[in-house]
């Protein structure tokens, strides 16, 4: 066979590539039965990976038994994907489609049983329930406080593969909500972990933009031996609302009664047109602990196979250090002049910003006796300060800069476990102060399982502690909205609660007793006030699941009653929600599927309104007071789980399509209208 020479290099380039796609060919294939040979056949020879447990999405791939061979295949399970937090032990990721995670399904991640929604994502939620402290002293004001996430809630993780996590929420009219977790556990003793949460809402109101981020990065550490441990986070929020501070008088009457000029909600007159608050933080925490005597042998820990939080008993007696350095600021401007409120003005710029800076510092000895007791106590120091860029001299008050002070106080924690039945927590703090007074903080509960199915738990809270750091002094622009309380005296609540609930009877019920005095509230005229009446109210509440075939109900209903004083903290006498769905597996069990109707109901009441110059709730005056309320707001939703991908679709508040315009969520603030809602959470284990 003779080639000419110019069309050598032709042919073995011919030559050469078909050669190389057999090889790729070959390589494709052996890809494809290596993968064939990695799914698990049952006995009765169907795939394992559709033999799903019905309360998990992971698979519990079955480890088959295998001859002695120098290679292992690890193949991941439900208890390899696992997270903790400061104060709770590790706990297993949950991929279940069920009617609880349902509910949490929202860009605040939460249970919204007790809640009446705002117009858009990411403003304020009106609080159905007796509000209470925010925790120690901070600058947190209640609008911006529903998607922050605290210390005690960052996430550490310990996953065999590294696992991402995606919720996606899209926004009111434009936008979006978007939430990821990474995390990758570099060897057996050392994760990190990065979340972000990006939040843009455009609302269909004018002026109610939402436009809210936070970042948290997280990392856990421990020695071979287990002797010594690390556990810091970085967490950086940035939450900013446009505030338009309700619909004007003429708007509220075109809304109620369903003028249809005003469909186009944006047509609608707002109070405020230029109003923008924002909240922002900056936050480090750094723990570590020290084995200090050491009771046997140290056993050196270096393997996949660990895969639980609790301590060694090799060193149970351990030194603690604690450092916490946050850094927050408040802000509420107007870009342009605004004449809703009445007050006047003494500055031309309509901008003006609080800030908070505290670094805290704890020492304690601890003992743990593997996960049976835990025992702790130690010390503590707090430098606070609260301050603003210069001082404010008016006629008739005079602002300082700052307030600043340094405090010291006592800590102490308790955990009993007494076999596996029975188990009680405590935890208690006291700091001293001059600017803002003693601080006591006490928690108790216990939990006993009777029966082998009914959990009994019970429990008290004593707290004594200054009101959120809002109240204490403001500087505003506005002159009537400028105050200084140094001599606010401490808010006090006393709880009570107890609650008993059966897995079998899928029922609960709770209930509870509380005291508070010293209360601090925002009147009618937008200054922060305190009575020294008391105020006690009670709740109960029960919660019930029934289930028949496929079919499912779950429902939950509360009644709750303030017995003195109760117009100062109005809220409403009844909160009910009720579910009814069908729950089915299809595409062979490759699709579990959950579709139907849910129902939140609350009686009647006089609601607070919000004020978004603190971003507090106030007390309306007589003339403006409006009940809301007694109107169920009902969604249809169609859920689905494919693999560890949950899918869902709601119409939102389906009933205000044909309804009149009666649904609020404050006395001047709309409730949202129908509204398709589309979500998705997906875990990715790699």
């Amino acid at each position: 066979m003779h080639i000419a020479a110019g069309n050598a290099g032709s042919y073995f380039f011919i030559l050469y590539l078909q050669t190389m796609k057999c090889r790729l060919l070959g390589f494709i294939l052996f890809i494809f039965s290596t993968i064939q040979a990695q799914i698990v056949l049952t006995p009765d020879g169907r795939n394992a990976q559709t033999d799903r447990q019905l309360n998990d999405s992971i698979l519990e791939r079955g480890r088959s038994q295998r001859p002695a061979d120098s290679l292992k295949i690890f193949n991941p399970g439900i208890g390899d994907y696992n997270f903790f937090t400061q104060n709770l032990p590790k706990s297993q990721i949950d991929t279940a489609l069920n009617i609880n995670s349902f509910y949490k399904q929202n860009v605040y991640r939460r249970d919204l049983f007790a809640y009446q929604q705002f117009p858009n994502w990411g403003q304020t939620l009106n609080p159905l329930i007796p509000t209470q402290s925010h925790g120690n002293l901070n600058l947190l004001p209640t609008g911006k406080s529903w998607m922050y996430i605290p210390q005690d809630e960052v996430k550490y993780y310990d996953v065999k593969t590294p696992l991402t996590e995606f919720v996606l929420e899209n926004g009111v009219k434009e936008g979006q909500y978007l939430a990821t977790t990474f995390s990758h556990n570099i060897h057996s003793r050392w994760n990190y972990a990065i979340n972000y949460n990006y939040l843009k809402s455009q609302g269909n109101y004018l002026n109610s933009l939402s436009n809210n981020s936070s970042l948290i990065f997280s990392t856990h550490y421990n020695t071979p031996n287990r002797r010594y441990k690390i556990q810091s986070s970085f967490a950086s929020h940035d939450f900013n609302n446009q505030e338009n501070s309700g619909l004007t008088a003429e708007s509220l009457n075109d809304f109620i009664q369903n003028n249809p000029n005003f469909n186009n909600r944006e047509r609608m007159y707002v109070n405020s047109y230029y109003g923008q608050s924002k909240f922002d933080e900056r936050r480090f925490h750094f723990a570590h602990k020290f084995g200090v005597f050491s009771f046997s042998k140290p056993i050196e820990i270096d393997s996949l196979e660990i895969t639980t939080n609790s301590d060694s008993d090799d060193y149970p007696i351990y030194l603690k250090h604690e450092l916490n350095y946050k850094h927050q600021a408040f802000e509420y401007n107007e870009w342009r002049e605004d004449s809703y409120y009445a007050s006047p003005v003494i500055s031309d710029r309509r901008y003006n910003r609080k800030k908070y800076d505290v670094v805290e510092n704890r020492v304690s000895l601890g003992y743990q006796w593997s996960n049976r007791l835990n025992l702790e106590a130690g010390i503590l120091h707090q430098m606070l300060k609260l301050s603003y860029d210069s001082a404010y001299v008016l006629p008739r008050i005079h602002i300082p800069q700052d307030a600043k002070e340094n405090r010291f106080g006592l800590q102490a924690k308790l955990l009993f476990d007494w076999r596996d039945d029975i188990q009680f927590n405590a935890k208690a703090q006291y700091t001293r102060g001059e600017s803002f007074g003693n601080e006591l903080f006490l928690q108790a509960d216990a939990q006993i399982i009777l029966w082998n199915d009914y959990l009994l738990r019970g429990g008290l809270k004593m707290e004594s502690a200054y009101p959120n750091l809002h109240y204490y002094m403001n500087q505003s622009f506005y002159e009537d909205f400028n105050f200084y309380n140094p001599n606010f005296k401490n808010t006090s609540i006393q709880k009570l609660f107890a609650e008993i609930s059966s897995h079998r009877l899928g029922l609960k019920l709770l209930a509870s007793l509380i005291n508070q005095s010293n209360r601090v509230y925002i009147g009618a005229d937008f200054l922060p006030k305190q009575t020294d009446a008391a105020m006690n109210y009670f709740q109960m509440g029960a919660e019930k699941q029934f289930s028949f075939r496929n079919f499912g109900i779950d429902v939950k209903a509360q009644y709750q009653k303030v017995l003195q004083n109760a117009d100062l903290m109005p809220i409403p006498d009844i909160i009910a929600r009720s579910t009814i769905y069908y729950d089915l597996r299809a595409f062979k069990d490759h699709a579990h599927i959950q579709t139907g109707l849910t129902a939140h109901y609350f009686s009647a009441f006089n609601s607070r309104e919000f004020f978004p110059i603190l971003n507090e709730f106030y007390i309306l005056q007589d003339d403006l007071q409006r009940k809301i309320g007694n109107y169920p707001q009902i969604d249809a939703f169609f859920n689905m789980k494919v693999d560890r991908m949950r899918i869902y679709l709601r119409g939102l508040n389906l009933n205000s399509i044909f309804q009149k315009g009666d649904y609020f969520s404050t006395p001047l603030q709309p409730a949202r209208d129908f509204k398709i809602q589309i979500g998705i959470h997906w875990f990715l284990l790699s």
